[in-house]
């Protein structure tokens, strides 16, 4: 009598891993970047307009969960130092602090 094992990869994943894929976790850090010196504006939702403090380039957050797309744009739900909370779009972010002075610090926030 000849017995066969299911083929690896066809059927449902684990329940371990299906719970791991579907868990959204933290990213890391970011930090605020490619502003030109401005710094960016923190939102309250992933939207244009719903604005709330100014953040200057350099500014170090914490990801608190996946990327969102809110006005055509994505965004990263984050945590300020000081444990303010908001969304900022993932275009004025970068995964290490910027290391040279922005060479236009006037500009206005982004």
């Amino acid at each position: 009598m000849v017995v066969s094992s299911p083929s690896p990869g066809l059927g449902s994943p684990s329940p371990g891993l299906a719970l791991a894929t579907l868990t959204p976790g933290p990213a890391g850090e970011v930090f605020v970047a490619n502003t030109d010196g401005g710094g960016v504006y923190l939102r309250r939702s992933p939207h244009e307009g719903d604005r709330a403090d100014v953040l200057p380039e350099g500014t170090h957050l914490t990801v608190t969960g996946v990327e969102v797309e809110g006005d055509g744009d994505m965004w990263y739900p984050v945590r300020t130092d000081d444990g303010t909370e908001g969304f900022v779009a993932t275009k004025y972010t970068a995964k290490t602090a910027p290391s040279a002075t922005p060479t236009n610090p006037q500009a206005p926030p982004n």
